[in-house]
């Protein structure tokens, strides 16, 4: 991605947000028991959330995606914190271009005339995650 971007660390993310990205690696048969993922860095780009609405507004309307037991109450909450200026997790976007998760943010941002969101490319951050370190023990040390 040759865009500006901020590097933020994966620990600060929302518990749910964490949890959520923890899923996706595992479905993604990801080995997340060998991986630093707390340690890890998220890059977070100023997204132009445009083609995203646009998709999700597509899908709503052909019924391939409805709301959730949070629904528009939960865009009103985010609208909210959008108009303060606090914090929102960054929206996570897959490697073919959709929107895998942060709807609500996204209508939220339609809602107060934001048309940038924070956003993360989900395949770029699996791609940087690193082992975790192993320390050997004291008898492979003396072997080595």
């Amino acid at each position: 991605m040759s865009q500006p971007y901020i590097e933020i660390p994966y620990w600060t993310l929302w518990d749910d947000m964490q949890v959520l990205l923890f899923q996706f690696l595992e479905a993604d048969d990801v080995p997340v028991d060998e991986l630093d993922i707390d340690g890890s860095m998220l890059r977070v780009y100023a997204m132009d959330i445009a083609p995203y609405l646009e998709q999700l507004h597509s899908e709503m309307k052909c019924g391939q995606l409805e709301w959730d037991e949070r629904g528009p109450e939960h865009v009103a909450d985010f609208a909210v914190t959008l108009k303060n200026g606090d914090f929102i997790p960054p929206v996570i976007i897959d490697d073919k271009g959709h929107w895998m998760d942060g709807r609500h943010r996204m209508f939220a941002a339609e809602q107060v005339g934001i048309a940038r969101l924070p956003g993360m490319y989900y395949e770029e951050w699996k791609k940087s995650l690193k082992r975790k370190p192993r320390i050997k023990a004291p008898q492979e040390r003396r072997a080595a």
